[in-house]
């Protein structure tokens, strides 16, 4: 588990590039060890759903965020991007995210890649030198690029030659790329831009697929023609599962039961 030393070697920074002065600090260790964040009077916390092969093994851990809004509530996990008014408040906030689902989740790596988000935003302003300063975040949580799949939801609202150069880099320094389609109906053009190693399909997909549809078994084939790996979010049933696996998913979501209830950070890889 992360100790306070490092915490604080991370809020220097980060206080410095916060959108508001005199905010409290951005990372605090909580009394069970996790690592929570702050941002605008809401409260960030990490969350891990297990991805499993088609062999049912651990292939990894897909970072969520968890958003309490100033009254204790749980809210929206765009709730904190709503706030963040310009780009430096964006680029600030989505490196605050990853960074916390790396310190709470440096223990699962060992079990196969953190699938951290990657916002588009933060993309389209970093000018240059993409993953320059999370490789340094990695290193300081015990991890390395290789340990990460970042993975790029509405990678349309980056201009094409830009999204093309900036994943271009990140792949050059180690770094997994996937891309999230949340439903049927992306721009498939958007992976000869990105070329992701995976590509994530959402749960419309699923539901598509147990109503008859054969959009989630027609993506996951161009998916794999294409030369990358299909993995499915949204798999809550065994049922759900046995389509993923039927219509040759690499990977999905443990499904839900008795036996595969989600993950906790601290639990997963035996502490």
């Amino acid at each position: 588990m992360p100790g306070q030393d490092l915490i604080d070697a991370f809020n220097a920074p980060f206080a410095r590039s916060a959108p508001r002065a005199h905010a409290p600090a951005p990372l605090v260790l909580a009394d069970d060890g996790a690592v929570v964040g702050q941002f605008c009077g809401m409260r960030l916390e990490s969350a891990f759903e297990v991805l499993v092969d088609r062999q049912g093994r651990v292939c990894g851990h897909q970072a969520r965020l968890v958003v309490y809004g100033p009254r204790g509530r749980v809210v929206s996990a765009w709730a904190p991007y709503a706030v963040a008014l310009d780009e430096a408040a964006i680029v600030h906030l989505d490196r605050l995210v990853r960074t916390l689902h790396a310190l709470n989740g440096a223990s699962l790596a060992a079990l196969g890649p953190l699938f951290l988000p990657l916002h588009p935003r933060h993309v389209a302003e970093v000018r240059d030198a993409h993953g320059e300063v999370f490789v340094g975040i990695l290193r300081d949580c015990g991890l390395a690029a290789a340990h990460v799949v970042l993975e790029l939801a509405d990678a349309g609202l980056v201009a094409p030659a830009h999204l093309e150069r900036a994943m271009a880099r990140f792949r050059a320094r180690g770094f997994g790329i996937a891309l999230y389609e949340q439903a049927p109906g992306a721009d498939p053009a958007l992976w000869e831009r990105v070329q992701p190693g995976f590509v994530v399909l959402g749960a419309p997909f699923v539901a598509a697929a147990e109503t008859g549809s054969q959009v989630l078994a027609e993506r996951i084939d161009a998916v794999h023609r294409f030369g990358a790996r299909a993995y499915v979010r949204g798999v809550e049933t065994p049922i759900q599962a046995a389509l993923a696996r039927t219509f040759g998913a690499d990977a999905w979501q443990r499904a839900a039961g008795p036996q595969a209830q989600p993950a906790d950070p601290r639990t997963v890889a035996g502490g």
